[in-house]
């Protein structure tokens, strides 16, 4: 069966009509470098990369169809290339090949701005790949909205990842399932600490996993989190004395090996909170605190459970 896509005259600046688009145009896994829409008709497949998106103010609207990429070698479903603005990828189903490792569901490329990635299924299978990974600079103004994520791979994997950092973008109404791999969400800023953007409302169930892991960032504005962890693991988890993590109205299911809240020579900022747990070991339904300064909770609940504080400076419960 032939697979294809049609190529539609549309909006090709977002929020301005532009007229001459190109006339429509049928195309199956490829590059893609006009403005306008791109409407998928059909299921598509590739055995490495599926779709590559080479130019600016392109949107793919899948229709609820599949993109299955890496059957067979490594690749993307998405690659969205450098410097490329207002990409939009929506209503796809977005499916690991399994062909090999590190292959990810959709690559944004360095220096990416006001992207918007929504109302996507991400199947993630493979050993160290990623639904959405985000190079330097990618997550200038994006956002990331009412996803559904399965990261099944049973090794080092995210659902999404953001290397060096996020500034001015969103991620938010998501749903992420990880079984058996690392994160949810890890930010991963190498050198500098900066402010990522907005994270609220997400919905996170980590098995064995963290539902975000911050690392050498600055993390503000984490609200209405709703984490589960089910195993080891930790709800939120970052390490690095530049770390610093504001938590507001969120809820924390912690079973019996794992931690609501593992901060290491960091600021926690923890207001309007609950943290609910199933156990009563060391490290184990409570907050994990490290060599805490001026770090506060305020108006946060624990119910069954401990709250575990270690060589702490200047913790503020209230």
């Amino acid at each position: 069966m032939t697979k294809h896509l049609t190529h539609m005259l549309a909006l090709c600046l977002f929020g301005m009509l532009v007229l001459g688009c190109t006339q429509p145009e049928k195309y199956d896994c490829g590059t893609y470098s006009s403005a306008g829409v791109y409407k998928l008709s059909l299921d598509i497949e590739s055995n490495a990369d599926c779709i590559i998106i080479n130019g600016s103010n392109i949107w793919i609207d899948c229709q609820g169809h599949s993109i299955t990429y890496a059957k067979t070698s490594r690749g993307d479903g998405v690659d969205i290339g450098i410097a490329h603005d207002n990409i939009t990828v929506r209503n796809c189903n977005i499916i690991d090949g399994k062909g090999s490792t590190y292959s990810h569901g959709i690559y944004l490329s360095a220096y990416s701005d006001g992207y918007n990635i929504s109302h996507n299924n991400f199947n993630i299978d493979s050993s160290g790949s990623v639904g959405i990974w985000g190079e330097v600079a990618s997550g200038i103004n994006g956002v990331v909205e009412y996803n559904n994520f399965t990261i099944t791979s049973g090794a080092p994997a995210e659902a999404i990842f953001y290397g060096f950092y996020m500034y001015g973008g969103t991620i938010a109404h998501n749903w992420i399932n990880v079984i058996g791999a690392i994160n949810g969400i890890l930010f991963e800023d190498p050198g500098t600490a900066l402010e990522i953007g907005r994270i609220w409302d997400n919905t996170i169930i980590a098995e064995n996993a963290n539902c975000i892991y911050i690392h050498n960032a600055k993390a503000y504005n984490i609200t209405l989190l709703n984490c589960t962890i089910r195993g080891t693991g930790s709800g939120i988890y970052n390490v690095l004395e530049t770390d610093e993590v504001r938590v507001y109205n969120s809820w924390f299911n912690i079973g019996s090996n794992g931690t609501a809240i593992h901060i290491q020579d960091g600021l926690v900022y923890m207001n309007n909170s609950v943290i609910v747990g199933d156990g009563a070991l060391f490290l184990s339904d409570g907050i994990d605190f490290y060599d805490l300064a001026d770090s506060e909770l305020f108006n946060t609940t624990f119910e069954t459970g401990t709250v575990t504080i270690s060589q702490d400076e200047g913790l503020i419960i209230k």
